[in-house]
């Protein structure tokens, strides 16, 4: 280095004074096109940080703005493309128009297949096809991105957990165990692989071992989305369990933390109804039912089991219009409803009756409250 530093100025110094000039400026020229990239790379660093930050709070239409206007003179820049994608598939999961949804999951995936384009080897690229598809119902494509994903980086544990939860959606029970058991020799501590194993449990009706399973977990976290997910399954389990009390008191922990839990709006609706009934005084004692399964629709109108409940409450209560309105929207969100196979959406379509169960009173009570359990949802899809 040192000899071709003197080769370099003893070629300079034999030069003349105009050549000598033009070198001059031509390394001025260098040195400030290099300095212009390192203070283009700061400020490019620090937008991306900023518009990072405004995902992560969940602030998706300000996140939308700001990355969309990068993008008009930055459109090849594939990092940008992965954050608009996520920024997309937010402001999916925040709309309750199912066209809408379904919209900004299209326009995830075309922003992402821009970032492949442009550099296939970003794992965050597979691993967001991979919930995008999964919220599209295509799970055969979800897995085929997600196992891509691990391919890239086989230690990241938040795409093991992902595909973990898919495995659950799709009863692989084995390969869902595999998923979370990997997460968790990667990561002991891994609070989000531990709650999956427990959904495992209560998947197999091993409810006194996810039972204190969850109970642990929950005193020992402090992540609140955590608590709400352990919520959500206690609930559950109490509620199979026949442990009405219980069961309230889990899932209006779940709402203090998130108000907008469908599970755990639903899972009080079933439980209220389950523990308030009196033959004696019906639409009274059902009242609270009522009130619960129509706050779900409210935060997730495609949630067909809310509609089946209230077609069975209007049924009890003899409401023939109420009976036709909601048997008739049941009927129309299960099929469209992604995450239940043909099989689960055939028992759920079951548990519509026809209005006015023949028979007695007695028997039409009997014939619908003892179905209750049965449609408690099993909180084992957390969608993102």
């Amino acid at each position: 280095m040192r000899d071709f530093l003197q080769r370099v100025i003893a070629i300079i110094s034999s030069t003349s004074k105009r050549t000598k000039l033009l070198i001059a400026v031509a390394f001025l020229l260098i040195a400030l096109f290099f300095v212009g990239r390192y203070y283009y790379n700061q400020h490019h660093i620090s937008d991306y940080s900023e518009m990072t930050m405004l995902v992560n709070d969940h602030k998706y239409i300000e996140a939308e703005q700001r990355i969309g206007d990068f993008l008009v003179d930055n459109a090849k820049d594939p990092y940008f493309l992965v954050l608009i994608a996520r920024t997309y598939v937010g402001r999916s999961s925040q709309s309750n128009d199912p066209v809408m949804k379904k919209g900004y999951l299209l326009k995830s995936i075309q922003a992402l297949n821009d970032a492949e384009r442009i550099n296939g080897n970003i794992v965050e690229i597979f691993r967001i096809k991979g919930l995008v598809y999964l919220n599209l119902g295509e799970f055969k494509l979800s897995e085929t991105f997600y196992r891509k994903a691990i391919s890239l980086e086989p230690k990241s544990v938040s795409t093991l957990n992902d595909l973990g939860n898919l495995m659950l959606i799709k009863k692989d029970i084995d390969q869902a165990y595999q998923s979370y058991k990997t997460a968790i020799d990667l990561e002991p501590q891994n609070e989000q692989a531990k709650v999956g194993l427990i959904r495992l449990m209560l998947i197999q009706s091993k409810y006194d071992q996810a039972l204190g399973q969850a109970r642990v977990l929950y005193e020992n976290t402090t992540d609140s989305n955590v608590k709400v997910l352990l919520g959500e399954i206690m609930g559950n389990i109490y509620s199979k369990l026949t442990d009405y009390s219980k069961a309230i008191q889990s899932y209006n922990n779940v709402i203090t933390i998130n108000p907008n839990s469908v599970y755990a709006l639903y899972g009080l609706a079933e439980v209220s109804f389950a523990k308030n009934f009196n033959i004696n005084n019906i639409s009274q004692s059902t009242l609270d039912a009522v009130q619960y399964a129509k706050k779900t629709i409210d935060v997730d109108p495609a949630y067909p089991h809310s509609y089946v409940l209230l077609a069975r409450l209007a049924s009890l209560n003899d409401n023939k219009s109420e009976y036709d309105t909601y048997s008739t929207l049941a009927k129309a969100t299960i099929n469209d409803y992604l995450f239940m196979n043909k099989s689960e959406k055939e028992k759920l379509l079951a548990l519509i009756p026809d209005f006015g169960v023949n028979g007695s009173n007695n028997v039409k009570i009997k014939v619908l409250s003892a179905r209750v359990s049965t449609t408690t949802p099993s909180s084992l899809i957390r969608k993102k």
